[in-house]
């Protein structure tokens, strides 16, 4: 019996030669007959474009005027069928690409890496066999000699002679915009094999790098539910399952997007990226995506507003490769545009990292299809491999541009890192980092600085003029201690540093009224991503921007995790609270068996103090192993162990054996997802949980199953609606403790909800109730004390400074319908300035009354005594980011972080992703004590028999 491999090969016309066109006379739309039920139960499902239909197929050549070695490989030989019509695996492209390495003297492929899930990075060096006699030559001396200070063609020609121009080509970051990536495959062949002018001339001017598949694990990821979806059948419905399910394949194995991930490489591919791109320091970074399935093709140049960072020259160049590539694509009658919401504000995307380098950062969007016919709303199907050949035309004419203009590109380049390395305006300017109780976060940044190569120094003193902190304080002349971290704005990385490290740049005022017209016009904003991101808020620590002056030659403060630690017989072992490591030790700790208590006072032991929230190991409730366990979990998490002789306190402090020690329990941890959950709010959980704390936990794809295994819960934005079932509220009553994130806290509000919290819309009669309360929880035990006045009797009541505003009293003005106005304008992404109630056990290791916290939406939560970090009233909210009044108002003394006691369990609710990107290290040590210290010190727990 025929299969319906042969069916669909006998209907078809034969398959021609890569490069040659295919006759397009035969023009029938009709599938070739269904092949039986057991016919087709032997017969493999094809994949990706249906050959058979020139009406969901595309037949256009790649490239109709160039001709290629027959020597060389062909795609269609590894793939087995046209090139572009399928997803072609990462192995696939690697063999593609190993093969063609091997078979070509321009081609050179090397490894930057490997993914979490073990797959190999790579990038290949394509070139003529002359230009990669003398690369490592040319790279070294690339910097060498001078350039007109003004724009002069003829003048730069002769100033750079015959010195090649390299063009970095990354595909795929997003591993669901898979036509990126099989693009890559094309044109690694074409220039390996290409032997007309339109390739061999490139060779000799460029050097092209090729990174083709920038996300294997989200690649494969994707891959595979398109395989497993798939069908005899076409199907070409933009929304079908066919096209992939949840967690799709955007990020990588955490699900980090790594698109955002540039400002402090959190996932390990981005820092094989780093490093492999700065060895090259190309003058051209091209980027290439996928966007909706119902829409066209969008290249840059960007829309404003514009980074005050980036190049100068940046949207002139922008402008003429778009100018290029609009003439390929009107070849072809296909629909483009430039400029309409791809904003260059945020510089953490890959052309932004790239353009802060001194290149010319380019992205382009190409319509999804996903490997396979989409049916647009105008009935035009787009297929599979036409949208492949839309991103391999806007490769070829990025790189045929930059050929031509190769000398101009070259002296802008080089302009804009001498200009970079003059400091520009402010010149002598520095971000600096005082040494603290934060030696894991600045050993994480200097682990950013080297990566990013920046330079820094650490000094043993000087003087820091003009300062200005975190928090807006300002301090004319600064004392710097020995051990703090200078980071010039004179460097050949300048930008980045000024980019990554000001704490609060200002949108232009024209993009501001653009943007306010928008948000009341049409309850829509035209900002693509945050507006806030710089590092040293997102890490909580002590640094300022000013003038130094006088510094001498100073050391790293020491790691205490590289102190050693004593794991010796002893009274009892002590992990300084401070520690972001000491819930990591906590977690490895519990898990082996050891008995941990949590101290709520400082205390004094073994000559040192030790903060509130140190976690204490008493020999005699452990096992005669415990030396070795506490060691071990020491060692594994990296904190400093400190073995104690006695109990007794020598000094005012409590001594070891008393009630200001609590017992923790084990976490046993489930993390919600699946279905209706935010991949991103997921992934950064999940990265937290997996990476940064190394703990044990269950992955649960919503609420099933017997949920005492567990003692926490932990639900990313997008589950509310899990949170409503009675089985959880029965858990929580019973000891679970809950952790909702972002949106998910809806799911535990209301009248039927599991928390007394309230959302500013649902409470506007009462708003200014929660307000006064707010005032006086930040007020509290902050007055001093008129002894006199109290025993006389003469003293007033407190509070009267607390009580409702006449402003606030009952609703407010305009009621329900000026909140739903207001809400429209919920920031997109802000860091704000939060008050910690530092004698709260989930606060421990804030180190301050003040933190900065991220932000977005617009929902805000109200609460009067479960508030552990609240935000600030509205006239010292805003640290970073559009804020606009509207927002300020409503966020104004709302809550960030609560923890409520419910029946015997609890309930803890983050306004915002507390480890949103895997970088906001402040906010995310709160998570950590959520998770690993929450089972003991919230909830109350039966004493074993």
């Amino acid at each position: 019996m025929t299969s319906i491999l042969a069916l669909v090969l006998s209907s078809a016309p034969a398959l021609p030669a890569f490069g040659q066109e295919i006759d397009r006379t035969d023009t029938a739309e009709t599938a070739p007959p269904l092949p039986s039920p057991r016919e087709r139960a032997a017969t493999p499902i094809p994949q990706g474009d249906p050959s058979w239909s020139p009406a969901l197929s595309w037949d256009e050549p790649f490239f109709p005027n160039s001709q290629h070695d027959p020597a060389i490989p062909t795609p269609e030989a590894i793939l087995g069928q046209a090139a572009g019509s399928r997803v072609a695996s990462h192995d696939e492209v690697l063999a593609a690409y190993r093969l063609w390495a091997s078979a070509s003297g321009r081609m050179k492929l090397f490894p930057y890496g490997r993914t979490h899930e073990g797959r190999q990075l790579v990038y290949a060096v394509i070139t003529s066999p002359e230009n990669h006699a003398r690369l490592d030559e040319w790279l070294a001396s690339r910097f060498e000699g001078d350039v007109p200070a003004e724009r002069d063609e003829q003048a730069e020609a002769d100033a750079l002679g015959d010195k090649p121009i390299v063009c970095w080509m990354g595909y795929g970051i997003h591993g669901d915009e898979p036509s990126a990536t099989d693009a890559a495959l094309i044109l690694g062949w074409h220039l390996v094999a290409g032997t007309s002018e339109d390739v061999t001339g490139l060779l000799d001017d460029m050097v092209i790098v090729i990174d083709p598949c920038l996300n294997p694990d989200g690649r494969e990821r994707i891959g595979t539910q398109l395989r497993q979806m798939s069908g005899y059948v076409t199907n070409t419905d933009y929304a079908a399952m066919q096209r992939g399910r949840w967690p799709y394949g955007r990020g990588n194995h955490y699900l980090i997007d790594m698109n955002r991930d540039w400002v402090t490489g959190v996932a390990p591919e981005t820092r094989g990226r780093w490093r492999a791109i700065r060895q090259f320091e190309p003058q051209v970074l091209v980027d290439g995506h996928e966007m909706g399935p119902l829409d066209t093709f969008l290249f840059y140049p960007q829309s404003p507003a514009y980074h005050p960072q980036l190049p100068g020259t940046l949207n002139g160049w922008q402008k003429r490769f778009a100018n290029d590539q609009a003439t390929a694509f009107d070849r072809y009658q296909w629909a483009y545009y430039t400029r309409e919401w791809a904003d260059g504000w945020f510089p953490g995307y890959s052309d932004a990292w790239a353009s802060l380098n001194g290149a010319i950062g380019l992205l382009y969007e190409q319509a999804r299809t996903l490997g396979q016919p989409v049916k647009r709303a105008s009935g035009e199907v787009v297929s599979y491999r036409e949208s492949v050949h839309g991103q391999l035309v806007a490769s070829v004419a990025n790189l045929a541009t930059a050929r031509r203009h190769r000398a101009s590109i070259l002296a802008d380049f080089r302009r804009a890192r001498d200009e970079a390395e003059s400091g520009g305006e402010n010149a002598d300017e520095a971000f600096v980092v005082l040494p603290g109780d934060k030696p894991e976060r600045l050993a994480v940044l200097v682990d950013v600085l080297d990566g990013q190569g920046m330079e820094y120094s650490f000094t043993g003193g000087g003087t820091l003029t003009g300062a200005v902190g975190r928090f807006g304080d300002t301090v004319d002349s600064l004392e710097l201690p020995a051990g703090s971290l200078v980071v010039p704005v004179a460097q050949k990385q300048g930008r980045l540093v000024r980019a990554y490290f000001e704490f609060d740049p200002h949108l232009p005022t024209e993009t501001l009224e653009r943007e306010r017209r928008e948000l009341e016009r049409n309850d829509s904003s035209l900002m693509y991503d945050v507006t806030a991101w710089n590092i040293g808020m997102a890490y909580d620590l002590s640094c300022y921007w000013g003038t130094p002056s006088g510094l001498t030659e100073g050391a790293a403060p020491v790691d205490p995790g590289t102190r050693g630690s004593s794991g010796r017989t002893a009274y009892a072992w002590v992990v300084d609270g401070a520690s972001d490591r000491a819930p990591r030790f906590a977690a490895r700790a519990l898990e082996m068996g050891v008995q941990i208590h949590l101290g709520d006072r400082p205390f004094t032991a073994a000559g040192r103090s030790f903060p509130r929230f140190s976690l204490l190991v008493r020999s005699h409730e452990n096992g005669p192993s415990v030396a070795r366990l506490v060691e071990d979990a020491a060692r594994w998490a990296g904190v400093e162990l400190v073995a104690l002789d006695t109990g007794r306190s020598p000094d005012e402090s409590p001594d070891l054996g008393g009630q200001h020690f609590t017992l923790l329990a084990r976490p046993r941890v489930a993390l919600l997802g699946g279905e209706g959950s935010s991949t991103g709010s997921f992934g950064h959980l999940w990265h937290h949980l997996d990476v940064r704390l190394g703990m044990p936990h269950t992955i649960l794809e919503g609420l099933s199953g017997d949920l005492r295994r567990y003692n926490v819960i932990v639900a990313p934005e997008g589950m509310a609606s899990e949170l409503r079932s009675g089985q959880l509220r029965d858990w929580v009553r019973g000891g679970g403790t809950l952790i909702a994130v972002g949106s998910a806290v809806n799911g535990v509000l209301g009248e039927e909800g599991l928390s007394d919290v309230v959302r500013h819309r649902d409470a506007l009669d009462e708003v200014g109730s929660y307000r006064a309360a707010a005032r006086r929880a930040l007020a509290a035990g902050t007055a001093p004390i008129d002894a006199e006045g109290l025993w006389s009797g003469e003293l007033e009541p407190a509070g009267a400074d607390f009580d409702v505003d006449e402003d606030e009293a009952g609703a407010l003005p305009g009621g329900e319908d000026r909140d739903t106005w207001m809400r429209r304008f919920g920031p997109s992404g802000v860091i704000l300035r939060a008050h910690v109630d530092d004698e709260h056990w989930v606060t421990a290791g804030a180190g301050s009354d003040e933190m900065p916290v991220f932000f977005e939406g617009s929902t805000a939560l109200l609460a009067k005594d479960s508030c552990a970090v609240r935000f600030t009233a509205a006239a010292d909210l805003r640290l970073s980011g559009l804020l606009w009044p509207e927002a300020r108002e409503r966020i104004g003394l709302s809550a960030y972080l609560t923890v409520e006691r419910v029946g015997a369990g609890q309930v803890v609710l983050f306004a915002a992703d507390p480890v949103f990107r895997g970088y906001y290290l402040g906010t995310a040590r709160l998570l950590s004590n959520a998770l690993v210290y929450g089972p003991g010190m919230g909830t109350r727990t039966a004493v074993p028999r």
